[in-house]
């Protein structure tokens, strides 16, 4: 299905672990509960849009990928590559995100409310304005758990922090 030009598919629930959908066309698609375990679709494959609610991505590649408001809430993504990934304006609340890959993605004014962001690498990532407001407030707390000095520096990134997020 590499390359597949599945624009607007119904694909809710089906099972595509495994699959070789790199370069497909999937804009406006439903694949929510869908099983796209393992599957490729990297680099230029287009999500943009498209319904990924409920879905389990763990483990898949979707490195490059253009996944620009689309709803992956509630989705599995565990382990999951979304390096140089297009988030923009992505709905991920209530995602699972353990051990993914976000290196240099953009989640821009992504919704990351509810998110399980533990083991997650976020180096390089564009987090301008993203909805994170769980970070928010463990920042915060860390910044009245330590001592005066620490507290300063907890403080100044938290706002840096706000800053750089909106």
């Amino acid at each position: 299905m590499s390359k597949a030009d599945l624009h607007k598919a119904n694909l809710n629930g089906a099972d595509l672990s495994g699959a070789d959908l790199s370069g497909a066309i999937l804009v406006g698609a439903d694949l929510s509960g869908a099983n796209l375990r393992m599957a490729k679709l990297q680099n230029t494959a287009t999500l943009y849009m498209a319904i990924l609610s409920g879905a389990d991505l763990g483990g898949a590649d979707l490195s490059g990928t253009d996944l620009q408001k689309t709803n992956l809430s509630k989705a599995n993504l565990q382990r999951a590559n979304l390096s140089k990934a297009n988030l923009t304006k992505a709905d991920l609340s209530g995602a699972d995100l353990r051990g993914t890959n976000l290196n240099q993605a953009s989640l821009s004014w992504a919704n990351l409310r509810g998110t399980n962001l533990v083991g997650v690498d976020m180096s390089g990532a564009n987090l301008v304005g993203a909805d994170l407001p769980e970070v928010r407030r463990l920042l915060d707390v860390l910044a009245k758990a330590v001592g005066t000095a620490a507290t300063r520096a907890a403080r100044a990134a938290l706002t840096i922090f706000a800053a750089a997020t909106g």
